[in-house]
């Protein structure tokens, strides 16, 4: 059994020490690709959290619009309007990324 394990470290140090470009390869699918996919898994769960605190952000200001606006039986048609709108763009402003 050690005979083999010393013969197979001397069989791939000479493989590492003839053809760089093999380790080089075994090295990058070894290492590099598995620590791409990892990155990929965080920037996906990076960008649904940020999802949700978008939507935190909107609960947030709908809330301080409503409390801020006079009650909807005194409300004018313009300042109706002008909550709406405001509405509109706070939906736009913090609209959720797609996080495919």
């Amino acid at each position: 059994m050690r005979r083999r394990l010393v013969r197979w470290r001397e069989r791939t140090r000479a493989v590492a020490r003839d053809h760089p470009f093999l380790l080089s390869l075994i090295v990058l699918l070894l290492v590099v690709i598995p620590g791409f996919l990892r990155l990929e898994q965080i920037q996906r769960q990076a960008c649904h959290a940020g999802n949700e605190a978008r939507a935190n952000q909107i609960d947030l200001w709908t809330y301080i619009i409503a409390k801020s606006a006079p009650p909807k039986a005194k409300r004018t048609e313009a300042q109706q309007a002008q909550i709406d709108g405001l509405n509109e763009r706070l939906h736009d402003i913090f609209a959720p990324r797609k996080c495919a």
